[in-house]
């Protein structure tokens, strides 16, 4: 097998053709390049095993010599270096299914271990479906590269993936990023290697990991639901999942955590999970469980608590749907948004305590929760075309009876 290493500084090339046993490995050729021109040209004219690549470099990154070389449908396994542990290059490597995310200063043992699993993927007769699965759903769900239909004619092709019977509970992991000083490359590895000691072999085969965001650390996770047992069972698990990455991270996070749910319908779940992740961090609301019976809840509430003084940054709180959010919802599920249903609630209100009560202008106006007896005729007025007195004497806008 060979290899090929690439890389601006020729004393990185020295170290790595100098620690690292290649024979051992099976390597019998270790190709080098400065930059990625030399690096295509040995593409072009080597039979090359496994890619080991810095990725800044003066004339083009290793990242655009992976695109190039995956955009010809060459599959090699990448292996990349780098000093930063930017998030963006990691979301990047993922899209063009890099093998892994290497941070310098090399731990050649580590390194070794790593490329020795490169060349058993390459040595393989079955296809490493990993990191074809995650490229797969990164595309659907994050970057909405492809569509629906393409996403299970594509997942049909990789493995036996049935629409109906698939369910996953969709679970948003976020950090703060004031309290972590980890490198989030490696973190999100042992992130998955925790879930998949918590979640079992269900997790190993189906089970997604995402990376998401930056400015506060946030992952996309989806769970595979066996079935009702499962769903029943899968909060104490959520609960290990929590303690344990608090635990081997020393910062807490917290988990958006949505009930089961179709593979068609995860990305409207995501969208909502980002919006209610948007809100402040808190630590001490660590694990917010969010289903359909949370909206229902908020809509009720606020039925229930219309003549008050009333905001979205208040429901919020109560609710845990970011501000936005909640507008979003008011307008999904009335056809209005927020600040007018509490209008067309509190002035409904106002209509009947004017036809049955005899409370006065004013008195029916701080009832149904403006203080504003000016501001409250006003509403009502453009609402109904008529002044509230008008409309108690049974008067019309034109004068008519």
């Amino acid at each position: 097998m060979n290899i090929l290493l690439v890389d601006d500084d020729r004393f990185v090339i020295a170290a790595l053709e100098k620690n690292i046993d290649w024979e051992s490995l099976g390597i019998t050729t270790v190709f080098t390049a400065n930059d990625i021109g030399k690096a295509q040209e040995i593409l072009s004219n080597q039979t090359v095993d496994l890619l080991l690549s810095d990725i800044d470099m003066p004339h083009g990154s290793g990242l655009d010599l992976l695109g190039i070389l995956r955009e010809q449908g060459n599959t090699i396994p990448a292996i990349f270096l780098t000093n930063y542990a930017d998030f963006s290059y990691a979301k990047r490597a993922l899209e063009l299914r890099s093998f892994h995310y290497f941070l310098k200063p090399i731990d050649y043992p580590e390194l070794t271990n790593i490329i020795r699993q490169a060349l058993a993927e390459v040595s393989s007769d079955e296809p490493d479906t990993g990191s074809v699965l995650s490229k797969l759903w990164y595309d659907y769900l994050i970057d909405r590269r492809i569509t629906y239909k393409a996403f299970l004619a594509d997942m049909g092709r990789i493995r036996r993936f049935d629409e109906d019977m698939s369910s996953f509970v969709a679970c948003l992991i976020q950090f703060s990023s004031k309290n972590l000083s980890h490198d989030r490359g490696k973190m999100a590895i042992r992130i998955r290697a925790i879930m998949e000691s918590i979640f079992g072999s269900s997790f190993i085969s189906q089970g997604v990991l995402l990376p998401y965001q930056a400015e506060d650390y946030v992952l996309f996770g989806l769970i595979p639901v066996e079935d009702e047992s499962y769903q029943a069972g899968l909060r104490p698990l959520v609960s290990e999942l929590y303690y344990s990455l608090s635990e081997e991270f020393s910062a807490k996070p917290r988990f958006f955590i949505s009930s089961d749910k179709k593979p068609i319908d995860i990305p409207d779940v995501l969208d909502s999970l980002v919006n209610m992740a948007s809100m402040p961090f808190d630590e001490s609301q660590d694990i917010i469980y969010i289903d359909e019976t949370s909206v229902t809840s908020l809509l009720q509430y606020v039925d229930a608590h219309f003549t008050e003084d009333m905001s979205r940054e208040h429901l919020s709180e109560l609710f845990y749907f970011a501000p936005d959010y909640i507008t979003k919802i008011f307008k999904k599920e009335t056809g209005m948004s927020f600040k007018n249903y509490i209008i067309e609630k509190r002035l409904d209100l106002a209509r009947k305590l004017l036809l049955k009560t005899d409370d006065s202008i004013r008195d029916i106006s701080l009832k149904v929760g403006y203080d504003n007896y000016s501001y409250f005729t006003r509403l009502f007025k453009k609402s109904f075309g008529v002044t509230p007195v008008e409309f108690r004497e049974g008067v019309t806008g034109d004068g008519s009876l």
